[in-house]
């Protein structure tokens, strides 16, 4: 995800005149590292998923993330909403 937020800031800035493939990547990581900071779960997700494993339904997710953000919302480790 970080190369194509990359490619996007570097076409924007492109786009406003000042191309800088440089500025282009810090600003690409520091959206990567607030997105990260700011995720959460909407309310009441936590509660729902722990009601549906308890009574045994086949879960699964399908996601647009990376596979880092896929397992880290899969192992508890985004917060959700409700508890922050």
């Amino acid at each position: 995800m970080l190369r194509a937020w990359t490619r996007i800031t570097a076409h924007a800035l492109g786009g406003l005149g000042r191309a800088d493939e440089a500025l282009a990547a810090c600003i690409a990581e520091d959206f990567a590292e607030r997105r990260w900071e700011r995720m959460t779960l909407f309310p009441g997700v936590v509660v729902t998923l722990e009601a549906l494993r308890a009574r045994g339904v086949p879960l699964g997710m399908v996601t647009n993330g990376t596979p880092a953000i896929s397992g880290a919302r899969s192992s508890g480790t985004i917060s959700s909403a409700s508890s922050t």
